[in-house]
């Protein structure tokens, strides 16, 4: 999964994003918005929820273009609860 559509959605949106929710975290589902989060885990949690998916398209709000790449291993989501 490349999460083009993903990316594209973020990039479209950032900057009203950051001005209504700077340094939060935010859930895209294809080009659908799932939320905005406190923290990591709860986006992911919640984006898991919502698309079935263990593999989902979760950044934090920023003003620019740097992306965090963290496999689900290294940042402790490996147990993370998959809700069906």
């Amino acid at each position: 999964m490349s999460f083009e559509k993903e990316q594209d959605w973020y990039k479209a949106n950032q900057e009203k994003l950051f001005s209504e929710h700077p340094g939060k975290w935010v859930a895209v589902d294809g080009d659908q918005f799932i939320g905005t989060f406190e923290t990591l885990e709860a986006a992911y949690v919640k984006a898991v929820e919502k698309t079935r998916r263990e593999k989902v398209f979760v950044r934090q709000i920023t003003p620019d273009a740097r992306v965090l790449a963290a496999p689900a291993l290294t940042t402790g989501f490996i147990n993370a609860p998959l809700y069906i």
